[in-house]
């Protein structure tokens, strides 16, 4: 972790690309380590020289030592180095215990059965069963004059393995690989200063405040009050159309316009058009539901644990859309050295290490542009 702030902290590139080039860096000599390894195991025991029975136990070992890499990954950002050596082989004695391994299925009690669904070692040990006694394989070589398991069937049986999981244990595998980097990777929009703490949260205030002074915000208003126009246009058009004037609705309107002009350096004319895409992703962000009240209430009071869990409050879409919002914005504005008096110029200062203050030459970390849509 200390890896990944440091890295983090030098804005050279996104979290995602450092996260993509660290998965794919360590990928190779993981991959390295559980090819030596199976393919000794492998021939050591005596199995079938077959390519692909060889390839399909090579890739179980390779899903199951991926699924390992990145359990180890997942513990090791959740809890303290010295820690996380003791958590892990705890935590993974029940998911052995409910492979199903060492307790055969029928022997369990019912209310445990579901949980040789959610453990990867079920899916490993199937899988190799699978591959190495599975799949129409010839009699096992016995030199006595009577063996009960010379059938690999029998093998099979025993396990209580059925021959046609094999596929089903490599999508269980993908599954848990797939969950684990969800797990590890952390929402770009949750970085501003309601819910982040510690030293980051100094460090954010000290280079947003600058922004905040009265002197930024008359700045402003200029922008506020083009708005405003906008706004009295609206409520003449919508009088002359006769009937009542929703005035909630109107004024929620003319705030989206106006944050829309000031924080990201967007005309978003939701006075004009009241389903305009930046309204109604402004729509979802406060559409509440039970499962988002929980997840907020999560997210807040448990911070730590939320974000090492990968719980975030807002949904793909809509972040998705502001971080592609801001990111246009900024390159757009600095390929055209576009200057505004505007939160988002601000934000571009911060951003690229400029004093935000006239005549101020102190300087600061520079703001990633996933820091700049938090932000704004």
């Amino acid at each position: 972790m200390a890896v990944f702030v440091r890295e983090y902290k030098s804005n050279c590139y996104s979290i995602a690309a450092y996260f993509c080039s660290k998965i794919v860096a360590d990928f190779p000599l993981m991959l390295a380590g559980v090819t030596c390894f199976q393919l000794i195991a492998y021939y050591l025991t005596g199995q079938l020289n077959e390519t692909s029975r060889i390839v399909m136990f090579w890739a179980v070992c390779a899903l199951m030592g991926w699924t390992a890499q990145m359990y180890g990954m997942v513990a090791g950002s959740v809890f303290p180095v010295d820690v996380s050596p003791f958590v892990v082989p705890s935590s993974m004695i029940p998911m052995i215990l409910f492979s199903g391994f060492f307790i055969r299925y029928s022997e369990l009690l019912d209310v445990f059965k579901p949980l040789t669904y959610v453990s990867p070692f079920r899916y490993g040990f199937e899988g190799l069963a699978l591959t190495t006694y599975g799949m129409n394989r010839t009699e096992i070589g016995c030199e006595d004059m009577f063996c009960y398991y010379r059938k690999s069937v029998k093998v099979l049986e025993l396990l209580e393995v059925k021959d046609s999981c094999y596929w089903m244990d490599v999508g269980g595998l993908g599954v848990w690989i797939l969950v684990l980097h969800i797990l590890l990777y952390d929402d770009p929009l949750t970085g501003h200063l309601f819910t982040i703490e510690g030293q980051r949260w100094k460090n954010l205030r000290a280079k947003l405040t600058p922004t905040f002074t009265s002197g930024k915000m008359k700045l402003m208003f200029p922008i506020v009050a083009d708005v405003a126009v906008e706004l009295k246009k609206c409520l003449v058009t919508e009088k002359d159309d006769g009937g009542e004037v929703e005035l909630k609705d109107v004024l929620a309107r003319y705030t989206t316009d106006v944050i829309g002009k000031c924080a990201f350096g967007l005309d978003c004319n939701s006075l004009e058009n009241p389903n305009a895409e930046f309204r109604e992703m402004g729509r979802k962000i406060f559409t509440t539901t039970p499962f988002s009240i929980i997840k907020l209430f999560f997210v807040q009071q448990i911070k730590p644990l939320a974000r090492k869990l990968g719980v975030t409050v807002l949904n793909q879409e809509v972040t998705k859309y502001f971080l592609k919002a801001v990111k246009d914005t900024v390159e757009y504005r600095e390929s055209n050295n576009v200057e505004r008096n505007d939160f988002m110029n601000l934000l571009i200062k911060l951003k690229n290490a400029e004093p935000v203050d006239e005549g101020s030459s102190r300087s600061m970390e520079k703001l990633s542009v996933n820091g700049v849509s938090a932000q704004a």
